[in-house]
């Protein structure tokens, strides 16, 4: 059975993480989190909130088991 990592890297961060990991349909969890999104302050003169995206790179890779 194959088994699934979903890699994230979150906005203004230098390095990815582990988001989840998945025994199948993995493009689903990916479309999620691409689709997530936060409030960030419009600013000084703005009262308004941002939505920007949570994570600017999401993919995902498949697991490989050493069989012997």
């Amino acid at each position: 059975m194959k088994k699934y990592t979903i890699m994230v890297r979150e906005a203004g961060a230098d390095h990815e993480v582990e988001f989840c990991q998945c025994d199948s349909n993995p493009g689903a969890i990916v479309e999620a989190a691409q689709q997530k999104y936060r409030l960030v302050d419009g600013g000084i003169s703005s009262s308004r909130k941002i939505r920007v995206p949570k994570y600017e790179h999401v993919y995902f890779r498949e697991n490989v088991k050493n069989e012997q």
